[in-house]
């Protein structure tokens, strides 16, 4: 990987994600491996469906040490949210290395307990290695 490929964002990222599992009884963890494009002003990262056919799409504009955009996954069709699709905002802060990027990510949900619709937080890192 070249110099001008980490000042780009380009190539291999992992993404995880923190989220509110189904009965809202804890936390779930997804890891995506992602590949980064700069499109414009825009860095978009597409994930590669998982076995379960999920996948996830990232734009973000690069401002200094602080990258925010908009997310959207749409989840596996057999998984616990049967293909349900969702999107939201957020936030990341950029490691001096450009290489990492720690933040957090909101979005709209639907809390089936409560039998209504909720906003939902979580946190996002980003990163050029393989992530646990």
């Amino acid at each position: 990987m070249t110099e001008q490929d980490y000042k780009t964002f380009s190539g291999t990222w992992f993404a995880r994600v923190t989220y509110p599992n189904k009965d809202e009884s804890g936390e779930d963890v997804t890891i995506n491996r992602m590949e980064a494009q700069k499109i414009g002003n825009e860095i978009v990262f597409t994930s590669e469906p998982n076995d379960e056919g999920s996948h996830t799409v990232i734009r973000v504009s690069i401002d200094g040490d602080v990258a925010t955009g908009t997310w959207h996954e749409t989840t596996s069709p057999t998984g616990p949210f049967a293909g349900a699709m969702y999107s939201g905002a957020g936030q990341l802060l950029i490691a001096d290395s450009g290489k990492e990027m720690d933040g957090q990510w909101a979005g709209a949900g639907y809390n089936r307990s409560a039998q209504q619709p909720n906003i939902y937080t979580g946190s996002w890192k980003l990163s050029r290695s393989q992530l646990q």
